[in-house]
């Protein structure tokens, strides 16, 4: 075996040798990015932030906000969630309609080392309560209008659309996130149809695999745009979010 081993890495360095320099920098410059992906769901975003901040992010009717803007909402957010003791483990409750502040608060939960529980305002109530209260969240991220669904909840609850000055105004460094590659990114419920529904916890590992996988799958461009239509408590609404976030 040791035999035929050292055959194959002669083999694989002659082929290697046989390359152009421009061949062999192509080869190193892949083999680094794939070396070093990203560990953490946000850091796609953020990536792809430096890379084009004035871009636009997010339309919602004729409004947009540049990925800057999303990161900058982004990280004043994480630093107030932090405040509140969001860290890495500790989930935070998102009752929340499709829009600017969702998106916001998921990558605000994602900053500060939480891991964010989309809850569907269209559930029945009791099962709204009950996913507050299994979950334990600590804080709830919401917005005037969605106050009576979340206000059993005994936790902080934060009502964004009150919070213009937190998320659009003041200094926004990138806060410090203790979470790592195995700890929880966001949480779904199961729909409970063979009992209590129970949280899934996917990690930041997992999801970011897959959608580095989505984006070479589907290669997206920065012209490209991707309706976010699926209800964000379902598994399937995180590429939605993330990949047009990632180019």
């Amino acid at each position: 075996m040791a035999e035929a081993d050292s055959s194959l890495s002669s083999h694989l360095a002659k082929r290697v040798g046989a390359l152009t320099s421009a061949q062999k920098a192509e080869l190193r410059r892949r083999l680094k990015e794939r070396a070093q992906p990203p560990s953490l769901l946000h850091e796609l975003f953020v990536q792809q932030t430096l890379a084009t901040p004035s871009a636009p992010a997010l339309v919602l009717g004729e409004s947009s906000l540049a990925f800057d803007e999303v990161n900058k909402a982004a990280n004043r957010l994480a630093r107030r969630l932090q405040e509140l003791g969001v860290g890495p483990g500790i989930p935070v409750a998102l009752c929340l309609e499709r829009s600017f502040e969702l998106v916001i608060a998921q990558l605000a939960v994602l900053k500060a080392g939480g891991a964010y529980l989309p809850i569907d305002l269209g559930y029945p109530q009791a099962r709204i309560e009950f996913m507050l209260t299994d979950s334990g969240s600590p804080v709830v991220l919401t917005g005037s209008s969605q106050l009576d669904t979340c206000s059993t909840a005994k936790a902080e609850v934060l009502c964004l659309d009150r919070e213009q000055g937190l998320l659009y105004t003041g200094e926004a460094p990138e806060p410090p996130c203790q979470a790592g590659a195995e700890d929880p990114a966001y949480i779904i419920y199961t729909s409970g149809s063979t009992g209590q529904p129970k949280g899934a916890l996917i990690p930041h590992r997992a999801i970011v695999n897959y959608m580095v996988w989505m984006l070479s799958r589907f290669s997206l461009t920065p012209s490209d745009a991707v309706l976010q239509k699926t209800p964000a408590s379902a598994d399937a609404s995180v590429w939605e979010f993330y990949l047009p976030l990632m180019t």
